[in-house]
């Protein structure tokens, strides 16, 4: 399962040529990614940052790995511009500064309102666009381990004013392919969630198609077990990335390890992430494990299946 890395020039030829992604290519108008959430979990909470910064690969973050997919679909699209949209709550974390791909443009956004939800937040900024244009609209928080081009191109392939992805077993995959102009019909004031307000609503009126991908690998990244299990997959070789029941998990598969984070040599970190600013003791054994920033893991210790928070007194306090 590939992940794209900043090579918005390659060659494309399995789409260069679809038909599906020429009749969107004219009315396309780039990514919207829904990264605020009512109620921070306790990743976000510990990390002290935006869950996409949060990173994937060493020096490659969620956030910088969907602008190396809206690198490609530029190219597979042929036109000049992605743009990415992100949004985040008020008052949330604002994810750390990226250089977007030739060929994309980012800004980071907060909701223009408190407490409008997620459909309320796309009606808003429907008046930024016209009837017709096309949004993909993303929940921010995941993790795309096939290249996003193929998913837009099932999309597209569907007629409909609103085209959602989902598993063969119905589980939404957060992300759509929208037409603004049935935005627009979702109630002007007031809280409106997207998937249990507006989408039932809309149906009344408009066509929404269901696109089914049974192999759609779309991960999404709100807790720690989560996160493990995405970062475990990414950096899998392309051979073995799918997962495998009888696979043993106690062979280590990744460590990531930020600069400005200190670890000992003879410490163990078995598929684990560690932050910058956190530091990491002689002989301590990690496993499937987080260390967040200003943490300290003393000698000897042994963590698995947890997060240490960059408040060590916060730690002995949840862990006497």
């Amino acid at each position: 399962m590939p992940i794209p890395m900043h090579s918005p020039d390659r060659a494309l030829p399995i789409w260069s040529d679809c038909p599906h992604l020429r009749s969107i290519r004219s009315r396309f108008k780039g990514l919207v990614l829904l990264a605020g959430s009512p109620r921070e979990g306790p990743l976000g909470r510990s990390i002290g940052r935006a869950i996409l910064d949060l990173p994937v690969r060493p020096k490659i973050s969620l956030l910088s790995i969907w602008l190396a997919h809206a690198a490609e679909l530029t190219t597979a699209l042929g036109i000049d511009l992605c743009s990415i949209r992100v949004f985040i709550n008020q008052g949330g974390k604002s994810p750390a500064e990226v250089v977007a791909p030739p060929g994309v443009s980012l800004t980071v956004e907060f909701d223009r309102e408190e407490l409008r939800g997620t459909g309320g937040l796309l009606r808003d900024l429907s008046t930024d666009y016209s009837p017709g244009d096309l949004l993909l609209v993303c929940n921010a928080n995941q993790l795309l381990l096939e290249p996003l081009v193929g998913l837009v191109q099932a999309l597209a392939s569907e007629p409909g004013q609103v085209r959602l992805l989902s598993s063969d077993d119905g589980v939404p995959l957060g992300l759509q392919l929208v037409d603004v102009g049935v935005l627009r019909g979702i109630k002007s004031k007031g809280f409106v969630d997207l998937k249990e307000q507006a989408l039932p609503a809309l149906a009344l009126k408009s066509e929404i198609r269901v696109t089914h991908r049974a192999d759609a690998a779309v991960l999404p990244v709100r807790t720690l077990d989560d996160y493990i299990h995405a970062v475990r997959l990414a950096n899998a070789a392309e051979d073995a990335a799918v997962s495998d029941p009888f696979a043993e998990d106690w062979f280590e598969s990744f460590r990531v390890i930020e600069d400005g984070a200190f670890v000992e040599p003879s410490a163990r970190i078995h598929d684990s992430v560690v932050l910058y600013g956190a530091k990491v003791g002689a002989g301590v054994v990690l496993v499937r494990s987080l260390v967040c920033p200003g943490a300290v893991v003393a000698a000897g210790s042994v963590i698995s299946d947890d997060i240490v928070p960059g408040d060590a007194a916060r730690y002995q306090e949840m862990h006497p």
